[in-house]
């Protein structure tokens, strides 16, 4: 028996928009509703390569209100919020009718939308997880795509006193899915590209292969760097750099690279401490404190080349890994709270 798919709608909110240019900037091909607050009312709907469009002129201000009269008007099976800064990629429907058919009980799914507009980069989460109370608070409401049978079951809408035009100029959308939430719906987040999982896991590996490969010289006091060493390090300092770019907008790729990067600073402070001071490294405590972390972190630098434990680079390297991590960490929690 042939499979037959939900249909997908786009809600779209915008303003002041004087021709239709909008649906081709934004690479819409499926349905959609577009309501383009302005200072007329008039209505337009029209059928392009099988699609059917609905365009609402209407004399009002705010978000809330506007995507609560596309609410109103909607007709598909699944609703997809839009505001008139994104772009979807080629395949977003089948993307979409995908993630409702793999996840039967899914009512809601929030997914990896990336903005135009550059002053709010949009963090991207690492797996399919199930949304709940304590993870919520965000996802725009761009990101959100609903069962239309499910919002109406609950009665759910828009707050008219939250979002940009009114009272309150944000969190109509932290509101919306609260609402959500309580009513006990299904809701989930998209899982990411594969390619970066595997981008992260390989990074990981290859800082593990070069900390084996670079210990017994580092902590050998005849002991010299090798080539298998030397091109292991090399290959995690350019995995780690093409890893940060490529992760710079996934929230546990940031956590965990801050993390190690401060520590790996923090344990070389202390070993050079402890030498400075002669402190006897058979101490237990210090060597908890400070030479285990030191080995654990430091050895996957020690192939760059022959000498580097009294070379300024072997600081100066993590320290920028440090710097750029530390960067990447503020400007997501910057980023979540504006």
């Amino acid at each position: 028996m042939k499979k037959i798919e939900e249909k997908l709608q786009i809600l779209v909110s915008t303003m002041n928009q004087d021709d239709k240019s909008l649906i081709k900037r934004m690479n819409i091909h499926s349905d959609a509703i577009i309501i383009n607050q302005t200072d007329s009312f008039s209505k337009e709907t029209w059928n392009e390569n099988g699609n059917n469009f609905e365009w609402y002129n209407l004399e009002e201000r705010g978000v809330g209100l506007s995507r609560n009269n596309a609410l109103l008007r909607a007709t598909g099976n699944i609703l997809l919020f839009a505001d008139d800064d994104v772009r979807y990629i080629d395949n977003y429907e089948k993307i979409i009718q995908t993630e409702f058919e793999k996840r039967k009980d899914a009512e809601l799914i929030l997914f990896n939308v990336e903005s135009t507009n550059k002053n709010r980069p949009e963090y991207i989460d690492q797996k399919f997880h199930k949304v709940h109370f304590y993870n919520y608070l965000r996802y725009g409401t761009f990101r959100i795509a609903v069962k239309k049978n499910s919002i109406r079951k609950h009665n759910i809408s828009f707050s008219l006193l939250f979002g940009g035009g009114s009272k309150y100029s944000s969190g109509e959308d932290s509101l919306f899915l609260t609402e959500c939430l309580k009513k006990n719906m299904k809701i989930y987040q998209e899982n990411k590209e594969k390619i970066e999982d595997y981008l992260f896991i390989i990074t990981v590996l290859i800082f593990v292969i070069s900390t084996i490969a670079n210990a017994p010289h580092m902590f050998s006091p005849a002991g010299e760097a090798t080539l298998w060493g030397a091109i292991c390090s090399y290959s995690y300092l350019a995995i780690w750099l093409v890893a940060t770019y490529v992760l710079r907008k996934r929230k546990g790729w940031i956590w965990s690279t801050f993390i190690v990067r401060i520590m790996t600073i923090v344990s070389i402070c202390l070993t050079m401490l402890l030498t400075k001071f002669n402190l006897d490294i058979k101490n237990m405590l210090w060597a908890i404190i400070a030479y285990i972390p030191f080995g654990l972190l430091v050895p996957v630098y020690g192939g760059i080349y022959k000498g580097l434990l009294q070379s300024w680079w072997f600081y100066a390297i993590p320290l920028g890994q440090a710097i750029i991590s530390t960067v990447l960490f503020v400007r997501m929690q910057l980023q979540r709270t504006t």
